[in-house]
C-alpha cells in the first residue's frame, strides 16, 4: 500500500490535486473579500470577442438542472465535484492501482479512475446540495 502523498501527487489524482488547489484559492480570496461567492450568476462581458457562444452558457445551465446540481451558486457545485472526484480517486489509487502488475496497464487504469471519481461524484454532489 502506498503512501498518502505518494498517491495524491501522482498520477490519476495529481489532476485532481490540482483542481482542489485552485478551489482552495478560489475559496480564500473569496474569504479575503476579492470574489465574490453569493451570486449564482455568471457573468458574461459582452464586449470581449471569443470562440464562444452565449447558447453555451445555457447549455452548461441546462446540463447542470439535468444532473440536479442547481439552487446553490456554481462555486459550491464545482468545489464539491472536485473534492468528492478527489477523494475516490485517492483512495482508488492508494489501494487499486499498486495491485496492476504494469506501467502501461496503470495509466490506462488511471485514465479510468478519473472518469469512475467524476461518475461518483455527480451523485454524490446532487444529494448533498440537495437540501440546500
Amino acid at each position: 500500500m502506498t503512501s498518502f502523498y505518494d498517491a495524491a501527487t501522482s498520477f490519476p489524482t495529481i489532476v485532481y490535486s490540482t483542481l482542489l488547489g485552485v478551489v482552495l484559492v478560489y475559496w480564500l480570496l473569496a474569504l479575503i473579500g476579492i470574489v465574490d461567492f453569493d451570486s449564482g450568476d455568471l457573468e458574461v462581458d459582452t464586449d470581449m470577442h471569443a470562440d464562444a457562444d452565449a447558447d453555451d452558457v445555457g447549455d452548461l445551465a441546462s446540463y447542470l438542472v439535468a444532473l440536479g446540481l442547481n439552487g446553490v451558486p456554481f462555486s459550491v457545485v464545482v468545489t464539491l465535484l472536485v473534492l468528492f472526484s478527489w477523494t475516490v480517486t485517492c483512495l482508488a489509487a492508494m489501494w487499486l492501482l499498486p495491485l496492476v502488475p504494469t506501467s502501461l496497464l496503470r495509466v490506462v487504469a488511471g485514465v479510468g479512475m478519473l472518469a469512475v471519481g467524476f461518475a461518483v461524484a455527480l451523485p454524490l454532489t446532487a444529494r448533498l446540495i440537495r437540501p440546500m
